[in-house]
């Protein structure tokens, strides 16, 4: 029971004793990521506010695409690619490994958005502490999702179990049968992300 315990309060201590019980040494930033990152998805809203949870198309596609945007939607594409790979890895990870596409996708696809963002956020006024994030997030990102697996282990008022073959359905299908049932489990599926390149 969370009781009177905000949502972040509850999964900061989860996150916390899931980095000490797997011997992982981050920053606290990254904790607080890790944190709102399921605390977010909780509250039912799109991950990590205009970023889309799920694409119609697969990960490694519109990785590709994002070097076609603009550099502000690169970084939010970008941004949404690494965090969906973080959280469908670690919460589905027993999922994934019985599917075609299974875990070391998301791993390397994961890890590749968080090192292009470590790489953008370097040299920028001000972003540094974004650059050394988006690279533990990146160095890391295995010790991450197992953190993440333990979470999901450990709450037991998250409805996921059944998640991954909606979304697999609606991936499919486009039904809006499915799309409901994905929205109400706090997942929102976009159809379009933005595509206009950098001349």
């Amino acid at each position: 029971m969370i009781e009177n315990r905000s949502l972040r309060e509850y999964f900061m201590d989860l996150v916390r004793d899931a980095f000490k019980r797997h011997k992982v040494t981050t920053y606290e930033m990254a904790e607080f990521y890790i944190v709102n990152l399921l605390s977010e998805f909780v509250e039912r809203r799109k991950l990590h506010g205009k970023g889309d949870p799920f694409g119609t198309e697969p990960l490694a596609i519109t990785l590709l695409r994002a070097f076609e945007m603009n550099l502000r939607d690169r970084f939010n594409v970008l941004k949404s690619i690494g965090d969906t790979s973080l959280f469908v890895t670690g919460f589905f990870f027993e999922s994934l490994k019985r599917r075609i596409v299974g875990t070391r996708y998301y791993i390397a696809i994961g890890e590749n958005a968080y090192a292009h963002l470590a790489y953008m956020t370097r040299w920028g006024s001000g972003t540094e502490y974004l650059s050394s994030l988006f690279q533990e997030l990146a160095e890391k990102f295995i010790s991450f999702v197992e953190v993440l697996a333990e979470v999901r282990e450990n709450t037991s008022f998250l409805p996921l179990d059944d998640t991954m073959d909606i979304y697999e359905k609606w991936l499919q299908t486009k039904g809006k049968k499915y799309m409901e049932l994905l929205e109400k489990k706090g997942i929102i599926p976009l159809t379009d992300l933005p595509s206009k390149s950098l001349q």
